[in-house]
């Protein structure tokens, strides 16, 4: 059987174990439901949390940064396992897991692309490197948004928010319906 050749571009982290701190989450909406393991899921409010690789860095100098999507619905275990992995209490505002250290385990999937298989809470007692970039909370249906920064993520990010089951009734619809030209594809 001929290996999947990967479309995969970016320079991807190894299959390891890092200390990482919680750079970025984003309220990515409803996304939704896909045919998993042969059933169909069903929408589910979902958060996308990147995680900055802080002892290992890309060729160019900047370090890696990793995301996964996990439930944002309080008392989802996946949800649950991260708090717990950043040592912040269950429940607690989304904002308040940032730049908290955790341990990330990544492995390539088929097609190249890093993937989270788990975060775990660091050792006591390890130092973890302070991150080298702002944090930042992205919540599509906060009023006052950043566009900004919306701006600057990539059009697979974007993507995410605009396929979600519940975009048309976001503060970012309204905001890119706004300031919408005849080029932006929602």
């Amino acid at each position: 059987m001929k290996p999947i050749e990967s479309k995969n571009t970016r320079e991807q982290p190894n299959d390891d174990n890092y200390l990482s701190r919680i750079v970025a989450i984003s309220n990515i909406g409803t996304q939704p439901a896909f045919m998993y393991q042969g059933e169909m899921t069903k929408p589910d409010p979902r958060w996308e949390i990147t995680y900055e690789l802080v002892t290992t860095n890309m060729n160019d100098g900047r370090p890696f940064w990793v995301s996964e999507e996990v439930p944002s619905k309080i008392g989802s275990k996946k949800l649950a396992s991260r708090y717990m992995a950043a040592n912040v209490a269950e429940g607690s505002d989304a904002k308040d897991l940032l730049n908290k250290p955790v341990m990330v385990a990544t492995k390539k999937d088929a097609k190249g692309y890093a993937k989270v298989t788990s975060v775990a809470g660091v050792p006591s007692g390890l130092p973890v490197p302070e991150l080298r970039n702002p944090t930042h909370l992205f919540d599509m249906f906060d009023e006052n948004l950043d566009l900004d920064l919306y701006n600057s993520f990539s059009d697979f990010k974007k993507s995410k928010f605009t396929r979600a089951d519940d975009f048309e009734k976001s503060s970012l619809y309204k905001a890119l319906s706004e300031s919408a030209t005849d080029d932006i594809p929602f």
